[in-house]
């Protein structure tokens, strides 16, 4: 019988389990503002690559509804030791199978996982968000800017420690990959990073659904 290969993140949260960089990020204070600002209402909300499900949480103590997402086992197992709130449901499903949920959402949110998908396959990750958001649904979307220090000159950078290649995005691939499906409200710079740490640059995103 052939045995199925595990997918990179299921390899990497058993590794490194709470040791994640992005594990280890607080809730940036621009993600809070965004929620306080009432450009999204609480609302029936999809987490797209949960990990331990920090902005999950944050958003069901905010009244949001959420159903929190991450194609790793491990990931999921630890944002369910972590936190049980009656509005907050994780479970296990790819990206790329969004369909599968048979559930539709008010609002769509992720965090540094565009940058981690291979440009080939950006089209297609998009059209399943599309897929899952009721009309005029909300979408936020952050992830690594080109202009930041570290990938200035590089379409991708490999790191070694993750066995783990991003692709940052410039704000005219944001505007090509995203314009077909939603209107851009925003699109704006902010910076994420652990304590400590050079924070990253970033664009954050906001689209309602066309």
């Amino acid at each position: 019988m052939k045995i199925k290969k595990e997918h990179n993140y299921e390899l990497i949260y058993k590794k490194f389990g709470e040791n994640l960089p992005w594990c280890l990020e607080k809730i940036p204070l621009w993600f809070k503002q965004t929620i306080k600002s009432k450009w999204v209402k609480p609302s029936k909300t999809l987490d797209l690559g949960c990990g331990l499900g920090n902005y999950a949480n944050y958003l069901t103590e905010n009244g949001f509804k959420v159903t929190a997402i991450d194609i790793s086992k491990k990931a999921i197992y630890l944002a369910k030791k972590k936190y049980s709130l009656k509005n907050l449901k994780f479970k296990v499903q790819d990206i790329f199978k969004l369909k599968s949920l048979n559930q539709k959402f008010d609002f769509v949110y992720e965090i540094s996982i565009l940058h981690n998908i291979h440009p080939d396959k950006r089209e297609k990750y998009v059209k399943q968000i599309y897929s899952v958001l009721n009309e005029n649904g909300k979408l936020l979307v952050c992830c690594f800017s080109k202009e930041d220090l570290l990938f200035r000159g590089k379409k991708e950078l490999y790191f070694p420690d993750l066995d783990n290649t991003v692709y940052p995005l410039s704000k005219n691939e944001f505007k090509k990959i995203f314009g077909k499906y939603f209107k851009i409200e925003k699109l704006t710079k902010v910076y994420m990073g652990r304590k400590n740490k050079r924070k990253r640059e970033r664009f954050l995103c906001l689209m309602e659904r066309k």
